[in-house]
């Protein structure tokens, strides 16, 4: 994809601005001076280099950002492609395993490049853009990967998620995947500069393993009952409400907070269980959820009330559980 890219193309874009500038000024000068000795040795008397000379420094003033806009425009979507994929070699391995994908990304580079913006603002664009299709394909090879694979990213999404409760709409479009330029400059502010690159060392870790594991046969989906009462011995641990369940998808009638603290204590009741556990129940649920008609969890049931002599009926009336609403795909 980017092996025709020139070393010397790939020195000049790792430069900065400046030196990209500089090195073209230079360049300009020094062959505008050698075009001019030709010229200054049969007109000896007649300043050609001098006149070269000032040519060369008004050339190289015009012209630099010029050409670096005609290169870029040309080759710099090697470039960018070319530096994520050294940076990420995971994502590497993936792009040599889906092709379209690959693609798919060379032409968003190349987009990104011919709209004329910053190199900070290119920057947070490719890293957004590889931030979604890192989650995209975690989401394909997680039914694949390891569950220490799943079970670390889980840990590392419920601590993520409990530090975001103070701000919880940023919470929602971290758990949705929807971060795109803005949203990573917010969660960058909020968590470090770091958070990006931790997250997706986790998601990496996903994919590279699920990569390595594919011809492997998927783990049936937890039986419902046994994934009920380990969840409800999760809930009741951790001091968490299982009715919160129901506000995991972010539909229904939940405010933003809400649904970011189910969220954040789902993953942390997860985090508290064995790596097999935790792993089996999200890919279940996960699985569950795809369903077109996903199964419904029965209302829990009051345990059988002794007989009590002529009580009235509102004091042998058994209280009533909350019912436990089905589990939705929460965010990874």
């Amino acid at each position: 994809m980017t092996e025709n890219l020139h070393p010397a193309l790939v020195f000049f874009f790792s430069l900065n601005e400046t030196m990209q500038s500089l090195l073209l000024g230079s360049l300009i000068v020094i062959g505008t001076l050698l075009i001019a000795l030709l010229p200054a040795r049969a007109a000896k008397k007649f300043p050609v280099m001098h006149l070269a000379l000032a040519l060369g420094l008004v050339l190289a003033f015009l012209l630099p950002q010029k050409i670096t806009r005609n290169l870029e425009t040309r080759y710099g979507h090697h470039f960018v492609v070319t530096s994520t994929l050294q940076q990420s070699p995971v994502l590497a391995t993936l792009f040599a395993e889906h092709p379209d994908a690959a693609a798919s990304f060379q032409q968003y580079a190349q987009e990104a490049i011919t709209q004329g913006l910053t190199r900070e603002a290119l920057s947070s664009q490719i890293a957004a853009e590889v931030s979604h299709i890192i989650s995209k394909y975690t989401e394909t090879y997680m039914p694949f990967a390891t569950d220490e694979a799943v079970y670390e990213n889980l840990k590392f999404s419920a601590e993520t998620l409990t530090k975001l409760k103070e701000n919880p709409v940023l919470c929602l479009i971290y758990t949705d995947n929807m971060m795109r330029e803005k949203e990573l400059a917010m969660l960058k502010e909020a968590l470090g500069d770091d958070i990006l690159t931790r997250a997706q060392s986790f998601k990496y870790a996903i994919i590279e393993s699920g990569l390595a594991n594919t011809a492997k046969e998927k783990k049936k989906p937890m039986a419902l009952e046994t994934l009920l009462e380990k969840l409800k011995a999760g809930y009741a641990k951790s001091g968490f409400s299982m009715a919160e369940l129901a506000a995991l998808d972010g539909s229904g009638n939940f405010s933003a907070a809400e649904s970011c603290n189910a969220q954040a204590h789902f993953l942390t009741v997860l985090s508290a269980m064995s790596p097999e556990d935790a792993a089996h129940i999200f890919r279940s649920i996960v699985e569950m959820s795809s369903l077109a008609t996903p199964p419904e969890i029965p209302a829990a049931q009051p345990d059988a009330a002794p007989a009590v002599p002529e009580t009235s009926a509102a004091e042998t009336a058994p209280v009533q559980e909350d019912a436990a609403p089905a589990p939705k795909t929460p965010a990874e």
